[in-house]
């Protein structure tokens, strides 16, 4: 009795890929595919750069990855000197 059920299952199975294969086209399929492999990409990078930033640090607490003073030392980003408690109200 398994044998026939499990038999019949893969006809079933092999029956309802190649009805879907019949009607839609591969293109679509592909596209459909690389979509998704997309997607998955970037929420893997995504996952990767968000936990490489939470990794704490000498100072304690986590960092970004490049803090404004690496980028151009010397800039008013850098030393803070144009942020004033009036810009926050």
């Amino acid at each position: 009795m398994i044998r026939i059920v499990l038999t019949w299952s893969g006809v079933l199975f092999l029956g309802a890929v190649a009805a879907f294969l019949l009607f839609v086209p591969p293109l679509w399929i592909g596209t459909a595919a690389m979509l998704w492999m997309g997607f998955m990409l970037m929420f893997a990078l995504g996952l990767h750069l968000e936990t490489q930033s939470m990794l704490p640090s000498a100072g304690g607490g986590g960092t970004l990855l490049a803090q404004p003073a690496e980028i151009m030392p010397g800039t008013p980003a850098a030393t803070h000197d144009h942020i004033q408690s009036s810009d926050y109200l």
